[in-house]
């Protein structure tokens, strides 16, 4: 079916074969029906008889080779590995260095801090610390933020360095999800470890990390950053700048979207279905469950203790949230048009629950 059409009758056959046993001609139709609404088979008219032929939509037939066109545990788990390296560049963090450690580093890849390209800091107003400067590296994709000694009290007056490897490798990758999940990830400017969906319930080998990478690169959904394949090393990134400021745009409503839930359900009232649905992506099930549980306790001693303003502050906050997460949502769906088109770009860029939530 992924070569030709078939007709009506050929494709009964075929997944009765596949099922072994005869499917009813109803449940038949009811899944053809449902499969053509959701743009995975497209179905063409032809002939005196007007007879029916189906075949696999483009997006259907990507979905095929990226291994996720199906249902279940195993491709539920395909589809958050695709989700995790796309987003990845979004939830990990950098290093803080010195001088010497940064000359060291820019002499590695065969630069030096006066040749790094100088960028506009207006971007980084809103950080905890201040940036004195901002730098890129363009060949290797490394960004370099000069940080105020002013605000970083227990470290030494010398200049310190926020330096982040854009894109990623495959043993970075594994080494940083693993760390994730031992809560030993290194995170400058905070203490807790960054929100990241599914690694904390769900256990991925070299080999699905490995595999999946490269039937992203196969589609042509990730590149191979030019620097890293002269020095004969495979580090990857999202194919153009236009995907990744649409990782950035869901990432942050996500980010909103999950605080307004914690407010909500340690101050006012239970989750909905689709609040659940997005704890159980960071979460998973049962942690999710023990969190709601957790959660209904000290919302009802909120209940008895705050006073009727201050819950009903809460009450505001969590109004303002979902108000902006509509308006981020609509700049969104207008910034990035043409590629929320895409039936497979929606899949894979889509992972969380926030977006069909508001559409």
């Amino acid at each position: 079916m992924n070569e030709k059409s078939l007709n009506y009758t050929s494709l009964y056959e075929k997944v009765s074969e596949v099922l072994g046993r005869k499917l009813s001609h109803r449940d038949y139709d009811a899944h053809l029906r449902h499969m053509v609404g959701e743009k995975i088979l497209h179905k063409e008219i032809e002939g005196k008889r007007s007879s029916r032929y189906y075949h696999l939509t483009e997006s259907a037939r990507k979905q095929c080779r990226l291994k996720i066109l199906g249902m279940g545990n195993e491709y539920e788990k395909r589809l958050s590995l695709y989700h995790l390296l796309i987003y990845f560049e979004n939830f990990k963090r950098g290093k803080i260095l010195n001088d010497k450690q940064l000359d060291r580093l820019l002499k590695k890849i065969g630069t030096s801090k006066n040749k790094l390209k100088r960028n506009d800091i207006s971007q980084f107003k809103n950080m905890l610390v201040n940036v004195e400067a901002a730098y890129e590296e363009p060949i290797s994709e490394i960004q370099i933020l000069q940080l105020s000694t002013d605000k970083l009290g227990r470290w030494s007056k010398e200049p310190m360095y926020y330096v982040l490897h854009l894109g990623f490798s495959i043993i970075e990758f594994v080494s940083y999800i693993r760390k994730l999940r031992n809560n030993k990830e290194p995170r400058p400017f905070s203490r807790h470890a960054p929100l990241v969906p599914f690694v904390g319930f769900i256990d991925y080998s070299r080999k699905e990390i490995e595999d999946a990478v490269n039937n992203l690169q196969d589609l042509g959904l990730l590149r191979t950053i030019s620097f890293e394949v002269q020095k004969g090393k495979r580090r990857f990134r999202i194919l153009n700048q236009a995907l990744i400021n649409l990782t950035q745009y869901i990432h942050f409503i996500e980010m909103i979207n999950f605080y307004q839930i914690a407010i909500k359900i340690f101050f006012i009232n239970k989750p909905n279905n689709d609040e659940t649905n997005n704890l159980v992506y960071y979460f998973g099930e049962k942690n999710t469950d023990k969190l709601i549980a957790m959660a209904y306790n000290v919302r009802r001693k909120n209940l008895r203790t705050l006073s009727e303003q201050e819950l009903q502050e809460k009450k505001d906050i969590v109004l303002a949230l979902s108000n902006a997460i509509e308006r981020l949502l609509l700049l969104c769906a207008a910034h990035h048009k043409e590629i929320l088109k895409d039936e497979l770009l929606r899949l894979l860029y889509l992972p969380f629950s926030v977006y069909d939530e508001h559409n």
